[in-house]
């Protein structure tokens, strides 16, 4: 099980250390630890951490936890003041509990790959910007189903630690998820020496939501599941992306109030049996629902 802070708060920024959980975790501890990724808030051990493991069922939790952050500042004081990796400990079978971190949002990723990615010769890697989430976040279920990490780059260039791990992986080929403005020409040309085939491709649309469908069109035929989560904030999307990585299925965004175009003529393609919501109504509303429901109805 990974465990991450649900909250990011003003360091969801550009240099920032905030969202440093959200990104390269969920598809490389569901692909290769079958782990599950738990949020939980950034001042307490919630209780749907002990929930969520089963505590008290016999054979219940996971063989080890894995906090995934920068450090204490990135889960919060009540981290030092209660000990929080020490209340998780009862919950890994093992007794284990493991930080996964680096030094920033992009050594914290690399961290992540080397730590789920033992040999190289992976078959592709994922490359999204640090300085946003979305793209990343759509990206998670694709990495998760083909086996490959998820990096970061900062937009205009590529981090020592990106490039350290993408050297160390050698990938047979690289995906980049975004637009130019996200992840630039010039860092997309630059990558090519990291592939082992040369090839570096991109995936992008005329905003997060349709970049999202770009991911799921080039990753996913037409299948039993299919993710929605709002494309507005990172937690839903983050803790669902290491399940719909798992099936696999694709994670598909929406702003929250209604269903872009884009994603409608998905959702047609896809034409699931189920389609699973992830967050509220405050988050995806019914309204939205309803039309995904229409959608596949009509």
């Amino acid at each position: 099980i990974a465990v991450a802070a649900g909250e990011a708060g003003p360091l969801d920024q550009p240099g920032g250390r905030g969202l440093d959980p959200a990104v390269g975790l969920g598809e490389a501890r569901r692909s290769c630890l079958g782990a599950e990724l738990l949020l939980r808030e950034a001042l307490e051990a919630s209780e749907f951490v002990a929930r969520e493991q089963g505590v008290g069922e016999e054979g219940a939790g996971g063989d080890r936890v894995g906090i995934v952050g920068i450090d204490d500042h990135a889960l919060g004081p009540a981290q030092r003041e209660h000990g929080v990796a020490d209340g998780l400990r009862e919950y890994a079978a093992s007794g284990t509990v493991q930080r996964v971190a680096g030094a920033n949002r992009y050594a914290t990723a690399a961290r992540v790959s080397a730590d789920a990615f033992l040999e190289p010769g992976v078959p592709v890697a994922y490359i999204a910007t640090g300085e946003r989430f979305p793209d990343a976040l759509s990206g998670n279920a694709a990495a998760g189903a083909g086996g490959g990490p998820m990096l970061l780059v900062s937009g205009t260039g590529i981090p020592s630690e990106t490039a350290a791990e993408l050297f160390r992986l050698k990938p047979g080929r690289i995906v980049v998820l975004g637009g130019t403005s996200a992840v630039s020409s010039a860092v997309s040309t630059a990558l090519s020496r990291y592939a082992t085939s040369g090839s570096v491709t991109r995936l992008a649309g005329a905003d997060r939501y349709a970049t999202s469908v770009a991911i799921s069109s080039d990753t996913f035929e037409p299948g039993p599941t299919v993710f929605v989560a709002t494309g507005v904030a990172f937690p839903d999307a983050l803790g669902g992306g290491p399940v719909a990585g798992g099936l696999p299925g694709p994670l598909l965004l929406v702003p929250g109030t209604s269903v872009p175009s884009s994603v409608a003529t998905e959702l047609r393609r896809l034409n699931p049996g189920t389609v699973v919501v992830l967050g509220g109504a405050s988050a995806v509303s019914e309204a939205v629902v309803a039309q995904i429901e229409w959608l596949l109805t009509d």
